[in-house]
């Protein structure tokens, strides 16, 4: 299929369609690896699948490329984090729901890697769009009543339930900071709102747009001095701004690819330019 989009005699319209199924495939293997216990192939594919999407949407590729796609590691991605930082990382595909929870010094397991069908997830979120849609209708005196804003409590409780936010908090003694990479339709929603702590939250739209911003925002290593310290010494909070710099949620703003987004922003030009390396 990936040959086909190649060739010349295609029209834009046809590679747009066969494009559409490469994408759905490759979303489908990432359930393929985790029902395998390939836990570390299957986010590897995710991420491959969010970036070359992502890239895609933006224009910022002229046809998304899966063979020649760079895959983030799972230890690349553990350079975004702690030992009191995890990522909670999402993939959404019509085959599954699938969670990764990844630590700085953990392996990926069946208790931080879990999927599920996605068919309750597509409910909720189709009855909360009919209901967002028929609620922009009303003119304002009849807003308040409406269900989409009455029901707010009882709709988030439900979405904690479908996204097992309990389960994701057990795995989480010691971390104070989360860098959370949602997919599709959960980019909309506050999810961090969700957790019954008061964690640090960070947003990512892919673990590889953090990674590129972590990499461009941290300067190099100044010149050595006699006795001074080694090359490899990490940089010290103090001397610069990283992912992992607390910022108060509710309070400085959601921090979205590494930068503090308050109100309308460039976030679009702040992933193309990060995917573009």
């Amino acid at each position: 299929m990936h040959s086909k989009l190649k060739e010349q005699d295609y029209s834009q319209l046809t590679q747009q369609q066969l494009t559409d199924k490469l994408v759905s495939f490759e979303q489908l293997t990432v359930n393929i690896f985790i029902q395998s216990g390939q836990f570390t192939q299957a986010l590897a594919t995710a991420e491959t699948d969010k970036n070359v999407c992502l890239s895609w949407l933006l224009d910022a590729l002229p046809i998304p490329d899966y063979e020649t796609e760079k895959k983030p590691t799972h230890a690349q991605i553990q350079q975004l984090l702690n030992p009191t930082t995890a990522a909670i990382y999402w993939h959404l595909s019509d085959a599954s729901l699938t969670t990764f929870i990844i630590k700085s010094d953990g392996l990926l397991s069946p208790e931080t890697c879990f999927s599920d069908f996605p068919d309750e997830l597509e409910e909720w979120v189709k009855e909360w769009n009919q209901q967002y849609t028929d609620y922009q209708s009303k003119e304002k005196t009849s807003q308040v009543n409406h269900p989409w804003h009455g029901g707010m409590v009882s709709k988030f409780a439900r979405l904690n339930a479908i996204l097992k936010i309990d389960a994701i908090e057990q795995q989480l003694e010691g971390i104070t900071e989360l860098i959370l990479i949602p997919h599709r339709d959960l980019h909309r929603f506050p999810i961090h709102a969700l957790f019954s702590r008061d964690f640090v939250v960070s947003y990512l739209p892919s673990a590889a747009v953090g990674i590129n911003l972590q990499h461009r925002f941290t300067p190099p290593n100044p010149p050595l001095a006699k006795g001074g310290a080694k090359e490899n010494t990490p940089i010290s909070p103090s001397q610069t701004e990283t992912l992992n710099t607390p910022v108060p949620p509710f309070l400085r703003g959601v921090r979205q690819g590494g930068l503090i987004v308050r109100g309308e922003c460039m976030i679009q030009e702040v992933i193309k330019s990060a995917l573009s390396g």
